[in-house]
């Protein structure tokens, strides 16, 4: 037969093919192909050419990266070209506290031993924290003063392993999930007799290793466990027969922790002359909540980085090679961009700009971003200096027109509510929730048109919204940029609005307007309503339509009419097609989108002319100002 036929995947159709086989073959002819004995017969080689098609549909495209579903399988697709997915990340948190002695106090210092060291109640839920190593204080002026000590959210698992020459691929597992991988600290002695350890280090690749580094690799095992790779003599140092090899490691909630900042104390102190001393009455003191928990890295994530990791051959030169590189070395990122210094105006060389999106946050923390700086640093250019900037929200708000049959709907305000539900699921889409995110109207459109049989069509308007955030009762000068073309009739004015806010010149609310000069550029102006009519009152700034950015001069702005004492300015857009340029992160405001339902009275037969019909213009200009 053919091969269409026999790795066809449908048992009936490979049932029809046999039989179609047979009666070809004048050997079967008048064959009763429905009879029980030779019916069944037909079933049993269909039966088993189904498996064989399934399981070599299966194997071919476990064999790809792109197609494997199995995580084993895409673990060992990516482990092929040197990438380590992402492990569970432990919520990690900063305490202190201080221990007082009594005056006949003898002991010369406190040690806090490695383990559990404190416990929360998070959601009815009891979470414990440990640390992954012993610390040792001095006693001064009868006090032990433990300073911003990390702890980690989870278990803390001591292994022990013996090293047997006899095995030829002894294997060092650990064999619990959910395992941080950046707690795991390794030591190794000669013998059980011997008391001296020798502290191994993990690496990441093998590069500047010899025979005798004290380093290991790590690599995710089967069924989300880990194994640890040591050296063979040539690269890396070998360990001998009867070694002793002792692993300890957090086992973790992921980001179960996030965001918790009370603790109880429970941590085991002795002093250096072996005594205890007691854990009641200790209150530790919060430095830094619980962050940066996170979930072991999917599959989805380990297909879309392990290759563009591979690209950056572990250092970061273009912008795509730190695009690569922060999911990496900071896991609990929903989305990142760099760009370089060079493409700004004016251009700033020597610069590599960055913003990131944490996941369940809007802006990164000083720790966070230190720690961020300093990893990449190990892989950045010398000279080159790395800026992280917080991410710009660049809000999107629509006014949705939906002409809809009133012969096909009797509850407009359901379909109302069907379209808010539409918008909101697309607002979760990797079109828009990333950086480099593009807002795609003629998609958002067929999709209200789609969310039900009575809607006839749509006209949805677009408005860009940013938020300035002024520096009160001081002169500052002001950028805002919205990174897409702004619409701009010649001569035309309030294509740019905001809300109402105060300066030190006047006493009325204030309101910043535009003027097109040309069909490029144009300026800004200040003015108040004289009852229903604007009053101009002075220049202050220009603005540049093609870039989409405000240059505002120096102002003292004194208040804002809004409570969080920002300033609301909306634009529209030249084009409906909205792209997320540099550090401006789309935001679909759901809130801020309105959505008119007007009955579309030629289709329903009411007014087939069409003299009543209601027209919607494309760019709705109303008003003077923004009204919040």
């Amino acid at each position: 037969m053919p091969a269409t036929q026999y790795l066809n995947l449908d048992f009936d159709s490979i049932k029809l093919s046999i039989k179609d086989y047979l009666r070809a073959n004048s050997n079967f002819t008048d064959y009763d192909f429905e009879g029980s004995n030779l019916s069944m017969l037909i079933d049993i080689l269909a039966y088993n050419t189904f498996l064989n098609s399934y399981n070599t549909n299966v194997v071919a495209n476990e064999s790809f990266m792109d197609s494997a579903t199995l995580r084993d399988n895409v673990i060992a697709h990516a482990d092929n070209i040197g990438y380590l997915p992402r492990s569970s990340r432990s919520s990690r948190s900063k305490i202190s506290f201080t221990v007082t002695f009594p005056n006949n106090n003898t002991a010369a210092s406190l040690k806090l031993k490695k383990g559990t060291v404190a416990v929360s109640n998070i959601r009815d839920s009891n979470y414990t924290f440990a640390i992954l190593e012993d610390i040792t204080v001095p006693i001064k002026n009868l006090k032990a003063n433990f300073t911003e000590i990390d702890i980690y959210e989870g278990i803390n698992i001591d292994r022990k392993f013996t090293i047997d020459s006899s095995k030829k691929d002894q294997k060092f597992i650990l064999d619990n999930q959910k395992i941080d991988t950046t707690t795991i600290r390794v030591r190794v002695k000669k013998s059980v007799s011997e008391e001296i350890y020798t502290t191994f280090n993990p690496v990441k690749d093998i590069i500047g290793s010899d025979s005798t580094s004290n380093t290991f690799l790590i690599k995710e095992h089967t069924d989300e466990t880990y194994q640890l790779i040591f050296g063979d003599g040539i690269i890396g140092k070998k360990l001998e027969n009867g070694n002793i090899v002792e692993v300890s490691y957090v086992v973790c909630n992921e980001d179960a922790a996030n965001g918790e900042q009370n603790f109880s104390f429970i941590g085991s102190l002795v002093k250096d002359n072996g005594d205890t001393v007691s854990s009641g009455g200790i209150v530790p003191t919060v430095d830094q909540p619980c962050i940066g928990g996170s979930k072991l890295e999917s599959i989805e994530s380990i297909k879309k980085y392990s290759s563009r990791y591979l690209a950056t051959q572990n250092r970061a030169v273009t912008s795509s090679d730190y695009e690569s590189l922060i999911p990496v070395i900071f896991p609990k990122v929903e989305s990142a961009v760099a760009y370089g210094g060079e493409t700004l105006n004016p251009p700033q060389y020597g610069k590599v700009f960055i913003s990131v999106k944490p996941d369940n946050s809007s802006t990164l923390s000083l720790f966070d971003k230190n720690f961020l700086k300093g990893e990449l640093k190990k892989y950045s250019p010398i000279g080159l200096d790395i800026v992280i900037d917080d991410l710009e929200f660049l809000s999107i708000e629509l006014t949705v027109n939906a002409y809809y049959s009133p012969n096909l709907t009797s509850n407009p305000d359901s379909v109302k509510s069907k379209i808010f539900t539409t918008l909101g699921e697309y607002e979760k889409t990797n079109d828009v929730t990333r950086f480099g995110g593009r807002f795609k109207y003629s998609q958002v459109s067929t999709l209200i048109d789609n969310v039900d049989n009575s809607i006839t069509s749509n006209i949805t308007n677009v408005i860009l919204m940013r938020r300035l955030i002024p520096k009160l009762n001081s002169y500052v000068s002001y950028e805002l940029c919205y990174g897409n073309t702004i619409f701009a009739p010649l001569s035309s004015f309030y294509n740019i609005k905001s809300t109402a806010f105060n300066i030190d010149k006047y006493r009325e609310v204030v309101y910043l307007t535009d003027e097109a000069a040309t069909a490029t550029i144009g300026n800004l102006w200040l003015f108040r309503m004289n009852g229903d009519i604007p009053e101009f009152l002075e220049k202050v700034g220009t603005i540049d339509y093609k870039e989409g950015e405000l240059f505002i001069d120096s102002l003292n702005i004194t208040s804002t009419s809004l409570p969080d004492n920002t300033i609301e300015i909306e634009c529209l857009p030249a084009s409906y097609d909205i792209l997320g340029k540099r550090n401006l992160f789309l935001d679909l405001s759901i809130e801020g989108s309105n959505v008119n339902m007007i009955k579309d009275d030629i289709s329903s037969g009411s007014d087939i002319s069409g003299v009543n019909f209601s027209v919607t213009p494309q760019y709705n200009k109303t008003g003077f100002f923004r009204v919040s």
